[in-house]
């Protein structure tokens, strides 16, 4: 079937699809942002009026200009250097589109088998409000702006709008709807700075543009002694609560799709949602729902960078083999070796595969220090980098990743992932007391998570309490029928006198050392055989991390 595709340069628009492309590349655009481009090129260099833009790209709808000013900046930047020759501004008239304009009728690039590939959220951060009542202040609240920006679009699985346009709304009163609908973005983020004195009070919230809710709201207190160390303090702590929030945002809108239209990235975040829940009927829909979503799009790294993690979901637990699992591995290699701007998440998730399924530690570690230069802010982030450091023996900066992932994440949901990894650091540490605390608190909040009751069991056992040692012991028994010492040690990767220390104590809380295997307790790696196929809300908000084990 042929479509229509206008071309200049390196760059296609496809009307009949709604798609921009360079080269074979898909540029994910606004529906306004998009029907602003066909109109100029349409044009073909001729001038479109303002009135005439501001008709066609908001139908039916009363508008200021600014807003049309808003759209031709953000479409400026997704052009790059090209984007001011490209679409030139007629003062006090319009625009016009100076490329040269060719009209090909070509064979439509064959969507993908199951529908559209990946429909990325966009945000866009609103210059923070000076409530100090002092135009001197500005630079302070800007900073902010600016801050936020750079740091939420290190995170690759969002797109975040550009600062320029953003600036826009600067100093303007709008409905977060209308910037909805006239940016294309899904999400907010805004906020305000209050001065009294040295003392400084920041105010910032993410809401959803469809219904106007908050997603997410905070403030932060502190003194301006020195300025500087506290706009990074709050950057920090806006960057690494607004990314978990999207995410589950993201997952609840998935939730809420009928089955039939959901596209890659539904498909991910359902996936996601499913792992979770840590149980081995969650795990194997996780599977195939990324395999779904790597048949519709083989390059999308999420969802590789998923694969990989949910596979070591499935090992930690014991519900396959590590030979069933290689696929896992080679999608984690493959993110790993990547010469691309990976996200910073996916790296990170890539990183622990490799340590944990692969036992290449070196890989490992050198993938998450990758991870954090891209983002250290993102409690995923570093949380997986502690786990990476602890199986090499650097329990110290693992407890100090792991503590400051918690404070950027205090009140997440999936914080049974975190106080399990600070126990495995503590018992690393040869801090047994707080190694149990730390596995009793992620039990409670996880019973089905095998990997903290280890930790309590062996903790309890090196503590010389074994009495409760051996209380400690059905825990693990229940999470995983028939466990034993032996599986223990296959499923651990710590090394050396740390693996003696946890494994010894296991054995003196009365785990068994080991029993007959089975064909029925491994699992057919099925979903690894397919995917070989594919070259006022305020949410308590769960992470999408990768739960690790000892």
């Amino acid at each position: 079937m042929a479509e229509t595709v206008l071309a200049f340069g390196r760059w296609r628009v496809l009307p009949g699809s709604r798609r921009l492309l360079a080269g074979d590349e898909p540029i994910p655009l606004g529906n306004r942002a998009f029907d602003l481009l066909l109109a100029l090129v349409e044009a073909r260099g001729a001038l479109v009026t303002k009135d005439a833009l501001l008709r066609r790209v908001w139908p039916g709808t009363i508008v200021e200009e600014n807003s049309l000013q808003a759209q031709v900046s953000a479409l400026r930047k997704v052009f790059g250097e090209e984007g001011a020759r490209l679409i030139a501004t007629d003062p006090g008239r319009g625009y016009r589109f100076t490329g040269p304009v060719a009209e090909q009728d070509v064979a439509a690039p064959a969507p993908p088998a199951a529908g559209p590939t990946i429909s990325r959220p966009m945000l866009v951060v609103l210059p923070f409000d000076n409530m100090t009542g002092d135009p001197a202040q500005d630079y302070f609240a800007d900073g902010i702006t600016e801050d936020l920006t750079t740091a939420l679009s290190h995170m690759r699985w969002f797109a975040v709008i550009a600062r320029n346009s953003a600036f826009t709304y600067k100093g303007r009163a709008v409905d977060v709807r209308a910037i909805g609908r006239e940016l294309g973005v899904r999400y907010v983020l805004e906020g305000s700075v209050r001065r009294s004195a040295d003392r400084v009070r920041i105010t910032a919230q993410l809401c959803d543009t469809e219904s106007g809710l908050h997603v997410w709201a905070d403030r932060f207190d502190g003194h301006l002694t020195d300025v500087f160390e506290f706009q990074d303090q709050v950057t920090e702590a806006v960057a690494g609560a607004v990314e978990p929030s999207l995410r589950q945002a993201e997952t609840l809108r998935a939730r809420g799709k009928p089955t039939d239209s959901l596209d890659a990235y539904d498909l991910y975040l359902r996936a996601m949602a499913h792992y979770d829940a840590v149980a081995r009927e969650e795990n194997e829909q996780a599977l195939d729902l990324l395999t779904r979503a790597l048949a519709m799009d083989p390059a999308f790294v999420a969802a590789k960078g998923a694969f990989a993690i949910v596979s070591v979901q499935r090992y930690y637990q014991g519900w396959a083999p590590l030979e069933a699992l290689g696929e896992g591995v080679r999608v984690a290699r493959q993110l790993a070796d990547g010469a691309g701007d990976v996200d910073p998440s996916v790296l990170a998730r890539a990183g622990h595969a490799l340590t944990f399924l692969g036992r290449d530690y070196a890989a490992g570690v050198a993938a998450s220090d990758r991870a954090l230069l891209l983002a250290p802010n993102a409690a995923t982030v570093l949380y997986l980098s502690g786990w990476n450091r602890l199986y090499v023996g650097d329990w110290e900066t693992a407890l100090a990743q792991i503590a400051r992932a918690i404070r950027l994440s205090p009140v997440d949901p999936g914080m049974f992932y975190y106080t399990t990894a600070m126990a495995a650091a503590h018992f690393a540490g040869e801090q047994y007391t707080e190694a149990a605390e730390s596995a009793r608190r992620a039990i409670l909040d996880r019973p089905s998570y095998l990997v903290p009751h280890r930790l309590l069991a062996t903790s309890l056992a090196n503590l010389g309490r074994m009495e409760e040692a051996r209380a400690a012991v059905p825990g693990i028994l229940a999470a995983a029928p028939g466990y034993t010492v032996r599986a223990a040690a296959a499923h651990s990767a710590f090394r050396g006198a740390v693996l003696e220390r946890y494994l010894d104590g296991l054995r003196r809380a009365g785990l068994p050392e080991s029993r007959r295997v089975t064909p029925a307790t491994a699992a057919p790696a099925t979903a690894g055989a397919n995917y070989r196929r594919f070259a006022g809300r305020r949410p308590c908000i769960p992470r999408r991390t990768a739960g690790a084990a000892a």
